[in-house]
């Protein structure tokens, strides 16, 4: 009967264990507040990616995306998201006046001089189409930079870790426990 009893103790130690939620340590940068998220921000931010910027204007929204010295840009009007065709673009990187080139609707491709090696690095971009024209801003988050923030962020892991070897440590403890009492109650 104590068997019994020990076993599933033991089954139920291990199925708790292992339905622990898992931990979600936030770190700075990271606000949940709802009045926060629900307020437009009044001037232009670097996007949370690595590499990326954001920049709209109440006819077009531009994407940026930084890969080494290459500046991919994705431009779509603002209303409907469709890629926006026959614009020419004006971009100062840092500025530094760049040329832009057009691989197809909407998408324009820059090479910069040198990849950025930190940031934030502030990005004018002037479109003009034959129905309207804006001049958008944004901030470019430069990769070392970003690989910085996320080797600060590495805190969650090593937590992470921290709580996995206590959880083996009771599982450990737990067993041997057991095994000890089955091996008492096997001898009397």
């Amino acid at each position: 009967m104590n068997r019994f009893f020990l076993r599933r103790g033991l089954r139920l130690a291990l199925a708790f264990l292992f339905s622990l939620p898992v931990l979600s340590l936030a770190h700075e940068g990271h606000d949940h507040d709802e009045t926060a998220a629900s307020t437009p921000a009044a001037a232009p931010e670097a996007d949370a990616t690595p590499g990326r910027f954001t920049a709209t204007s109440a006819d077009f929204e531009l994407v940026g995306v930084l890969s080494g010295k290459l500046l991919t840009l994705y431009l779509d009007h603002a209303v409907d998201n469709r890629p926006v065709e026959g614009a020419t673009l004006e971009v100062a990187v840092g500025g530094r006046m760049l040329p832009a080139s057009a691989h197809g609707a909407g998408e324009f491709e820059v090479t910069l001089d040198a990849a950025p090696d930190h940031g934030p690095v502030p990005v004018r971009v002037k479109v003009v189409t034959a129905a309207a024209s804006a001049e958008l801003e944004g901030a470019l988050e430069a990769e070392a930079h970003a690989h910085a923030e996320e080797s600060h962020g590495g805190r969650s892991t090593k937590t992470l870790l921290l709580w996995g070897a206590g959880g083996a440590a009771v599982l450990a403890l737990l067993a041997f426990g057991t095994r000890r009492a089955l091996r008492s109650g096997a001898a009397a």
